[in-house]
C-alpha cells in the first residue's frame, strides 16, 4: 500500500505524525534547556542559533526514531497475527474439534441412559402387569418390552 520505499502506510500516517511531533517537541525541549541552562557563557543571540542549528538534528534523530518505531511496530503485529494464524487458531481449532467430539460422546451415552430409563419403565410397568394378572389368576400371554420393540437395541 506504499507509493515507495520511503512513503508511510495510509494506515500508519497519523500515528508517525504525532510520535514525530511529540518527539521533536520534546528533542526541542531538551536542547533548548541543555542551551540556556547548562551553557550559560554563550550569549543570548549564541544560545538562539544553537538551538535552530540543533533542531536540525533533532529533527532527523525523531525521523529516524519514528520510522523505526512505526517500522518495528509493524512488523511485530504482522509477525504476531502470522503466529497466531500458525500456532494459536490450530490449537483453538483442535480443541473446538476435542470439545465437539466429547459433546457428542456425552450426548450419545445421554441418550441411551434416557433409552435404558424408558426401557426400565416399559419392563416395570409389564412386570406390574404380570404379576396383577398372576395375583388375580388371570393368563398372561403379553411379550416382555425388549422382545417387542427393542429387541434391535442389543442390550
Amino acid at each position: 500500500m506504499r507509493e515507495s520505499i520511503w512513503s508511510i502506510s495510509p494506515r500508519w500516517k497519523t500515528t508517525y505524525f504525532l510520535l514525530f511531533s511529540i518527539q521533536s517537541l520534546v528533542g526541542t525541549g531538551l536542547l533548548s534547556w541543555y542551551e540556556i541552562a547548562q551553557r550559560t557563557e554563550d550569549s543570548a543571540v549564541e544560545t538562539v542559533l544553537a538551538i535552530i542549528s540543533g533542531m536540525a538534528e533533532v529533527g532527523i534523530a525523531a525521523a529516524v526514531a519514528t520510522v523505526v518505531t512505526t517500522e518495528v511496530t509493524q512488523n511485530v503485529m504482522v509477525t504476531g497475527e502470522y503466529l497466531r494464524q500458525k500456532l494459536v487458531e490450530p490449537l483453538k481449532e483442535k480443541q473446538r474439534a476435542e470439545g465437539r467430539a466429547q459433546g457428542r460422546k456425552e450426548g450419545l451415552a445421554e441418550g441411551l441412559e434416557k433409552g435404558r430409563e424408558a426401557e426400565r419403565a416399559a419392563w416395570d410397568a409389564w412386570n406390574r402387569r404380570r404379576m396383577d394378572a398372576e395375583s388375580n389368576g388371570e393368563p398372561f400371554n403379553e411379550q416382555p418390552p425388549s422382545l417387542g420393540q427393542n429387541s434391535s437395541n442389543g442390550s
